[in-house]
């Protein structure tokens, strides 16, 4: 799962209104809270027994993402910018209708 802010909501534009960026990282804790406790509660094991955690980039990126990533294998930024398809997406234990429900 990815959510992306687009470039779009970075610039100013002339021809339409544009909606401005939020800044993520304390949703992003409060996500990596919660996938710990489904993970343990669907594996139960404690941690982060697949490496994974929520990670954003601050709003001065040019296309931040809020994905489930491995930090040791961060991405790079031409990776981030790149089509959806070219990464790696993981799978979160979190159920999509609660991530919807907290955007």
């Amino acid at each position: 799962m990815e959510i992306e802010q687009k470039y779009t909501q970075f610039v100013n534009l002339d021809s339409r209104p544009t909606f401005p960026r939020i800044e993520m990282i304390t949703f992003t804790e409060m996500l990596n809270q919660l996938e710990q406790q489904h993970r343990n509660s669907s594996s139960g094991k404690a941690g982060k027994a697949d490496g994974t955690e929520w990670v954003c980039e601050r709003i001065v990126d040019t296309g931040p993402l809020l994905r489930l990533d491995r930090p040791a294998e961060k991405l790079s930024k031409a990776a981030r910018y790149g089509h959806p398809f070219q990464r790696p997406i993981y799978p979160s234990h979190l159920p999509l209708d609660l991530v919807e429900r907290l955007l």
